[in-house]
């Protein structure tokens, strides 16, 4: 079953089990009123934890075990047979819900790690107020406010790729945005950064589109540096004057 649902969502293992993890534990404590699950999706187990009197009377209870006492906690194993119908009926209605939260979780979890960076996209729409692009896994969200409006008539067409500056992430409900920029002030370095990882980079100043001045401790000599340097300038459209500096942070 479990590689079944791996195969049909076509989503990493780690995941899915995890879904189906909360998804059984939910289900059972909300049909049989447990105060905890633990589930073992590998041997095909859950255990319930029950209170004493708040989730099953002492009389009841005693009927598993005769020597439980008031104010106890009672453990029942179960295997996934014998789960009754009415949990497998909700554990299927949950499983869905779940596993996009948690996948929503992790996407938010990845791009976050990737906020103050640069990345690239590829237009998929434009509206007179908002570019979208499409960042491989993700939507990117280009609001007009970080647009560098001199470039907009012609950099921002359908299918153009384009790198931008990761500002931030929500994650609201099983949802996930990204909003990015041209307009940012580290783009250039980051962009440098991305070609030269081993050097530090820093942007001291730009007007975007036009110049930018970024101090870096590469040597200025440095071939790679100039290369760069020469892709940078025209992914970005504006001259950035690069300055020398052993102290760049």
């Amino acid at each position: 079953m479990f590689e079944e649902l791996i195969k049909v969502t076509g989503l990493p293992g780690e995941i899915v089990e995890a879904s189906l993890e909360k998804a059984i534990a939910e289900s059972l404590c909300t049909c049989l009123g447990m105060y905890d699950c633990d589930v073992d999706i590998e041997n095909k187990t859950a255990v319930g934890v029950f209170r004493i009197p708040e989730d099953i009377s002492l009389e009841a209870c005693r009927f598993l075990s005769p020597t439980v006492v008031g104010q106890d906690l009672v453990t029942v194993k179960f295997d996934f047979a014998s789960f009754p119908r009415r949990v497998v009926r909700r554990c299927s209605k949950v499983f869905l819900r779940v596993l996009l939260d948690i996948r929503a979780s992790a996407k938010y979890r990845e791009w976050q790690s990737k906020t103050r960076s640069a990345t690239e996209g590829v237009i998929i729409n434009t509206t007179r107020d908002c570019v979208e692009l499409d960042l491989g896994d993700q939507v990117g969200v280009l609001h007009r406010p970080e647009w560098v409006l001199a470039e907009a008539k012609q950099r921002y067409r359908w299918r153009k790729p384009m790198s931008v500056y990761v500002l931030r992430v929500e994650k609201r409900g099983p949802f996930v945005t990204v909003f990015v920029s041209r307009q940012a002030r580290n783009l250039p370095a980051s962009l440098l950064r991305q070609r030269v990882p081993w050097s530090k980079f820093v942007c001291v100043y730009r007007k975007p589109g036009t110049r930018s001045v970024v101090i870096t401790n590469c040597p200025l000599g440095d071939g790679s540096l100039k290369t760069a340097n020469k892709e940078v300038q025209i992914e970005l459209g504006e001259r950035i004057k690069i300055k020398h500096d052993k102290a760049a942070q």
